[in-house]
């Protein structure tokens, strides 16, 4: 009995030091693997919209969704180009490992579950769902006094199945505190 109060303590305490933020975030993507049986590499646009929820100024959790799209070129000279689009549900835990003055420093990952659509070209059997997982870092910039704050951030992501698809990323953020 004496564990779960003290557990239960301390998640209230947790809840009570919390902060929330939301915002929104651009970024260029570069996806390698693209299709299976074909040298193929893809580059896209991406826009999303993340809420990430502070716990004790130790770990912030987050979630995101992320629309992307974009073309994959081939190396074969007689293949046609394609474009495709994606969206992304992303799970995510986020560390603060350097903190200066306005700015923080932070590495995280996390699960994303992804799905691929309007593919305009028949033979690339991406037209499907797939599950992955991330690492990330960057920098968060926060102006005194104001409840706004600025993102660079880089990520790398594993998307699972036959052939895994990964992607580089790099994305431009602006948030607000809640």
């Amino acid at each position: 009995m004496k564990i779960r109060v003290i557990i239960l303590v301390l998640l209230t305490g947790a809840v009570a030091a919390s902060s929330a933020t939301a915002g929104f975030y651009a970024g260029w993507k570069s996806y390698s693997d693209f299709c299976e049986d074909d040298d193929s590499k893809a580059n896209g646009a991406a826009l999303g919209f993340g809420y990430q929820l502070g716990l004790l100024r130790i770990v912030e959790l987050g979630v995101a969704l992320e629309y992307s799209w974009g073309d994959i070129d081939y190396d074969c000279l007689l293949c046609e180009d394609a474009s495709f689009k994606h969206l992304a549900a992303r799970a995510e835990a986020i560390v603060p490992i350097f903190k200066p003055s306005i700015t923080e420093f932070y590495i995280g990952g996390g699960v994303s579950y992804n799905w691929f659509f309007d593919m305009s070209l028949d033979d690339c059997d991406v037209d499907e769902n797939r599950t992955g997982i991330h690492g990330l870092g960057g920098v968060k910039i926060s102006p005194p006094v104001l409840p706004v704050w600025f993102t660079v951030e880089g990520r790398y992501e594993w998307l699972g199945s036959d052939p895994q698809i990964t992607v580089g990323g790099v994305y431009l953020g602006v948030g607000f505190g809640l």
